[in-house]
Formats: structure tokens, C-alpha cells, sequence
């Protein structure tokens, strides 16, 4: 959008970029300049998120993939480089959560399910873009994480893995990667408000949890977004193998 932006003719991957979090992040990189590549499982909210993105004036494309398969991630990394002849920030956002429940009745399907998306299909998401990378001379991986990395929550130990292993997963990329001019970092959200999960948060029985975070509010995903943007600019040229946590404060408490 911006020819002054920070990212100004940056091509970027945003996956899970459709709605909420992965929204913002899209549109906060297009604001700066960047070159908008949207991966999504759903090609309605795919396609939409691009449609907007364009009439902002960002440039932007859809691709419909699902990083649990990853011949479908290395299709988005390639379908990125043939339209813009490179590739320098990947935000791997892309995540699931199945049903919460207790540690003892988390079925096989549901572990299998969580881990191949926020896991495993980052792994090797990351992996054929970090190639690219390396042809051209450097670039920035951004994973989202959670705090659930740093505090624990009952009924969710499968999706608490994955999250924890992301963290240790940024940090040996970062050490790996470092030598081709190639920074990894993460972002580690808490309540962040989105569209999807209004129920959740307008819901009185979880009043007194918000309630507890320093910061007295639910956070916005824009809020998110303004980080990654940091970490995906020059700003953070000195900054590799860490996790920034977003959450006013709850991960402290």
C-alpha cells in the first residue's frame, strides 16, 4: 500500500489469514508496504480477506492451503515466489484448537489433529520457506504462539504441547537459521478478542478470569498485528530466538 512503509516490497505469507488475528496481522503488514500472500483452509474467508486487502490498495492473494498437509505449504511457498519472485517474512499463524477437555479423555484424532496443524505443519511450513529464504539472502519467520507456553490452563494439554513446543521450535530455528541472515522469532497472545470466539468472551462465567489480567482489559488483535509488524522490519535486526507474550500482563500473575 505504502511505498514509504516499513516493508515496502517485503513479500509476505500470512497463514490463518482469513479472520481474526491472521486478519490483522495481513492487513497490518499490507499497510506497511509488504506484498500479502493469504494461506487459509477456508477459501470463502481466503478469498474475502484478499478482496479487501486489494480494495485498501494492498496488494494481495489467496491461496487455499492447509499446512497439516505439507505438499500444500510448500505449494504456498512456491505460488509466493512465482508471483513475486522471492520471499522475505513468513507468519506462520495457522492454528487449531478441538474441543477442550480433560487430559484423561483427550482422544488419539484430537491429538493427532493439533499437533499436525500448530505443530507439525508449521515445522515443515517453515522449512520451505526458510529454502527460499536462503536463496535470496535472509528473511524473517514470525510463529504465533500463546502464553499458554509460560502458564497452564486445565483441559487443553494437547494444544498446551503444541504451543510449548512452538516456543523451543523458534528458538532452534533461530539458532539453525541465524547464519543465513534468517531471524525467528514468536509472539505469544492471551485473551485477544476476535469475531469467532464472541461467545466466549461476552460469556458472565468467564467475567472473573478477565478480571485477574494486570491490564483490566481483553486484548485487540490489532495489538498482535503491531508486534509481528516489529518483528518482521528492520526494527528487529537484532532480535532472534525469542517469544514476546501479549497479554496484558496475565503470564505474570
Amino acid at each position: 500500500m505504502s511505498a514509504q512503509g516499513r516493508l515496502a516490497g517485503k513479500a509476505a505469507i500470512v497463514t490463518g489469514g482469513g479472520t481474526g488475528i491472521g486478519r490483522a496481522i495481513a492487513t497490518a503488514l499490507g499497510r506497511e508496504g509488504a506484498h500479502v500472500v493469504i494461506g487459509s483452509r477456508r477459501v470463502d474467508v481466503g478469498e474475502q480477506a484478499a478482496a479487501e486487502l486489494r480494495a485498501e490498495a494492498i496488494d494481495a492473494l489467496f491461496i487455499p492451503t492447509d499446512i497439516a498437509i505439507p505438499e500444500q505449504g510448500r505449494r504456498l511457498v512456491a505460488e509466493a515466489v512465482r508471483r513475486y519472485g522471492r520471499l522475505d517474512i513468513l507468519v506462520n499463524n495457522a492454528g487449531i484448537s478441538t474441543s477442550f477437555a480433560p487430559f484423561l479423555e483427550i482422544t488419539e484424532l484430537d491429538y493427532d489433529q493439533v499437533v499436525g496443524t500448530n505443530l507439525r505443519g508449521t515445522f515443515f511450513l517453515s522449512q520451505a520457506a526458510a529454502r527460499e529464504m536462503i536463496r535470496t539472502g535472509g528473511g524473517k519467520i514470525v510463529i504465533v504462539g500463546s502464553n499458554l507456553a509460560e502458564i497452564a490452563q486445565a483441559g487443553c494439554a494437547h494444544y498446551m504441547a503444541t504451543k510449548g513446543g512452538l516456543r523451543s521450535l523458534t528458538r532452534s530455528l533461530a539458532l539453525e537459521l541465524a547464519p543465513h541472515g534468517i531471524q525467528v522469532n514468536a509472539v505469544a497472545p492471551g485473551e485477544i478478542f476476535v469475531e469467532a470466539a464472541r461467545d466466549f468472551f461476552e460469556d458472565p462465567a468467564n467475567r472473573s478470569r478477565f478480571s485477574q489480567i494486570p491490564a483490566g482489559r481483553i486484548g485487540r488483535a490489532e495489538e498482535v498485528a503491531g508486534a509481528v509488524v516489529m518483528l518482521a522490519s528492520v526494527d528487529s535486526s537484532y532480535i532472534t530466538g525469542q517469544m514476546l507474550v501479549i497479554d496484558g500482563g496475565q503470564s505474570i500473575v
